[in-house]
């Protein structure tokens, strides 16, 4: 399971200043030091991911990359390429299925893994601002807590169910 730090290459990044684009997804020429700064340790991150990822491939691992469905690094040409590979799916959900008040959508790169398996974890809410789940409006995760807190950041964790549906996925080849 692997989830590369999504910071340098979320759209909400782009508010403050703009460092990757769709178009590169590597990262912008140009920007400040301290921003290549950021844009050097996620591009290492998403390097060790792949690199990662080609060894388990080699070795018939399964494996599951996971970044927010908006994510710039979805543009990464190796990524585009693994997600054309045979042996692997994407699967995209929404954490509101799962009992959060956010709807937080996130893309999972699925690699040796059989569809039947990440089943659990394919479910998208179907409501438009409202949750198709609970009926209530989807909370919008924007400015921070009382306590300063950014409700990105409150939302940074897995649902427990979600949790079961990757570790199940991960896990099912061994229960067969």
């Amino acid at each position: 399971m692997l989830a590369p730090p999504c910071s340098t290459f979320s759209p909400a990044r782009d508010r403050t200043s703009v460092i990757r684009t769709l178009e590169h997804p590597w990262g912008l020429v140009g920007i400040s030091i301290k921003d290549q700064i950021k844009v050097d340790i996620g591009n290492r991150c998403i390097q060790a991911a792949i690199k990662l990822i080609t060894q388990f491939d080699h070795n018939g691992i399964p494996w599951i990359l996971e970044n927010p469905h908006s994510s710039k690094i979805w543009f990464i040409a190796e990524l585009i390429q693994l997600s054309n590979n045979s042996n692997t799916h994407t699967v995209i959900t929404d954490f509101c299925q799962f009992g959060t008040p956010w709807r937080k959508r996130t893309r999972f790169l699925c690699g040796n893994i059989d569809k039947q398996d990440t089943e659990r974890i394919n479910k998208q809410c179907t409501g438009c601002g409202v949750c198709s789940k609970s009926g209530s409006k989807h909370f919008q995760l924007a400015g921070s807590n009382k306590q300063g807190i950014p409700w990105t950041r409150t939302a940074m964790p897995y649902p427990a169910k979600l949790c079961h549906g990757l570790a199940h996925a991960l896990t099912a080849h061994k229960h067969y």
